[in-house]
């Protein structure tokens, strides 16, 4: 399989599948997890400096493709 690229300014629309797909994960999640035999209790909250430092996953993935194709 090759690598999959899209322009993240221009992503494929979600079907419907998919949006009732991702609303069931997240209503089990809200219902104890997808999970309940995972114990997530000592993970520690984020900081303020780490929530600052965060950025969107689109763009660290855009940053890690330009750095990808700089290298080739």
């Amino acid at each position: 399989m090759g690598i999959v690229s899209y322009d993240l300014n221009n992503l494929p629309p979600i079907s419907e599948e998919e949006k009732a797909h991702y609303r069931a994960m997240a209503t089990a999640q809200r219902a104890g997890g997808l999970n309940p035999c995972i114990d997530c209790s000592d993970i520690p909250e984020l900081t303020d400096e780490q929530l600052a430092r965060m950025r969107p996953f689109r763009e660290v993935v855009a940053e890690i493709k330009a750095r990808q194709k700089a290298t080739v």
